[in-house]
């Protein structure tokens, strides 16, 4: 017994030796077999057969003009090169591949699941078309049921892609190109890191710019649910008359494909550029929640606002907006509550209102009704107290061509007004208006306390009423019923001012 120990240890050390040469015999053989297949097995023998699988389950002729590559050492490895597919019973093409390589595990392949290491594609190329009515020429690919795919992919890459885009109803082609995507591990239910950066361009040559977007990719392909989780994308370039446009957008965005359903919560956007090569332009929204659903949208906690700059002058508009709704084109929200501030040359423009709001996007109008408004004028030509008032109407504003239209009616100071104005541009507005007075004292208005209107700006009452306009461009008519300054007064005043 005392002989037993000593041997023990011996006999472990003994037993591990031979199992590593077992395991070394193993993975030689392993290595020789697959070095014998890979040295054998010739995959382009199969090429035809892949082919007329293609054909047969798609109506779409694939061609693949490269050889075919395969390695079994470490993991079954496929090379493709020069690759093609047409368009669904046609010889148009509609997508191409330069070169793709996948990476296999080998025990999964034994039970028929589809393991990667990595999934590579370079120069790929992809023409998507709708049609007038509607349909997508991918939509025969997409509609195509079966079982969920089992798959486990490590890592997605591709680079040096392209998609171009047709809608034959408006005519409009954009462009996708420089293509880069990344991800992490990808399966039928996961959550992945995600890398994006393309440039996009239109036929026309209004919209040219670079994009940028990171976040983290969920899917669920058995519930057809999708997420880009703390999205966040960055566009930089030209669009339309906007150019040095920045674009930065971030929030969570998840798409329910079952009941059609895409929720942004919480949402931001900030847009800033310059437009017609002289106006700076902003623009700022943020949403704490924006639900789309079978063609209606709800939005809760909307803010946005929009601020321009220009030769003429500044321009400021803060909206808050409680709950609003679209359905189809038609943009509605039954409290409005809007801030606006003007500044033209040294006067200064500020309301403050709150009305219901109705928008159609494909006519790009806004329109505020049963508009409540409190508003201050101010300026070096007015009563250091500004002028103040208190008046209802309706405001529409127009994107395309620009321009404001406002009917107002109320109490200004002492006076009862009723105008009537436009403006055409947003940052550099020229201005008309129509506007009726029942009575006006000068001389409560206009700097000083104590001298009359002559005695102060050598002018006449007339003149000294239009002085706050001189600076602007705009032209109209101002009919005052009892006008009175500088110790005059005139009944049935009407001034034109072109």
């Amino acid at each position: 017994m005392p002989e037993a120990a000593p041997r023990a240890p011996a006999r472990s050390r003994k037993l591990l030796r031979h199992g590593l040469y077992a395991v070394a015999a193993l993975t030689l053989l392993v290595a020789a077999v697959a070095t014998y297949l890979a040295a054998t097995f010739d995959p382009n023998d199969y090429r035809q057969r892949v082919i007329d699988l293609v054909r047969d389950k798609t109506g779409r002729t694939l061609e693949i003009r490269g050889d075919i590559g395969l390695s079994f050492w470490p993991g079954v490895a496929v090379r493709l090169e020069a690759l093609s597919l047409t368009e669904r019973e046609s010889s148009a093409r509609f997508a191409s591949v330069e070169r793709a390589r996948v990476r296999l595990e080998i025990a999964p392949l034994l039970k028929r699941e589809i393991v990667a290491s990595e999934l590579l594609i370079d120069g790929a190329r992809v023409a998507l078309t709708r049609d007038a009515d509607g349909r997508l020429n991918i939509d025969d690919l997409l509609a195509r049921g079966g079982e969920t795919p089992r798959f486990d992919i490590a890592r997605l890459a591709v680079t040096r892609s392209a998609i171009t885009f047709r809608d034959l109803a408006s005519g409009r082609q954009y462009d996708v190109t420089n293509l880069h995507l990344e991800t992490g591990r990808l399966t039928a239910a996961a959550e992945s890191p995600l890398a994006l950066a393309f440039e996009l361009r239109d036929a026309a040559g209004a919209l040219a710019v670079h994009a940028k977007l990171i976040g983290r990719l969920g899917i669920d392909l058995a519930q057809k649910r999708y997420a880009i989780l703390g999205a966040a994308l960055e566009l930089a370039g030209r669009a339309g008359s906007m150019t040095d446009a920045k674009l930065r957008a971030r929030g969570d965005v998840t798409a329910d494909l079952a009941s059609a359903k895409v929720t942004l919560a919480p949402f931001e956007l900030a847009l800033e550029g310059i437009r017609n090569e002289t106006e700076h332009v902003s623009v700022n929204a943020a949403a704490a929640e924006v639900v789309h659903v079978a063609g209606e949208a709800i939005g809760r906690e909307v803010h946005a606002s929009l601020a321009a700059q220009g030769r003429a002058g500044t321009t400021d508009v803060k909206i808050v907006l409680p709950a609003v709704a679209r359905r189809a084109d038609a943009i509605a929200a039954e409290a409005a509550s809007v801030a606006i501030r003007l500044v033209r040359g040294e006067h200064v423009l500020e309301a403050h209102a709150t009305a219901p709001l109705e928008a159609n996007i494909a006519a790009r109008e806004l329109a505020l009704k049963d508009l409540r408004a409190e508003l201050t004028l101010s300026g070096p030509h007015i009563s250091r107290g500004g002028i103040r008032g208190a008046v209802k109407g309706d405001l529409r504003l127009d994107s395309d061509p620009e321009g404001v239209q406002l009917r107002l009616a109320g109490r200004v100071d002492e006076s009862n007004v009723k105008a009537q104005l436009a403006a055409a541009g947003f940052a550099a507005p020229v201005y008309t208006f129509a506007v009726d007075i029942d009575r006006l004292d000068l001389d409560r208005y206009l700097r000083g306390d104590k001298a009359p209107v002559r005695e102060r700006t050598g002018a006449t009452p007339a003149e000294s009423l239009l002085a706050p306009l001189s600076d602007l461009p705009a032209s109209g008519t101002l009919t005052v019923g009892v006008l009175s300054g500088a110790g005059a007064k005139a009944n049935n005043v009407k001034v034109v001012l072109k």
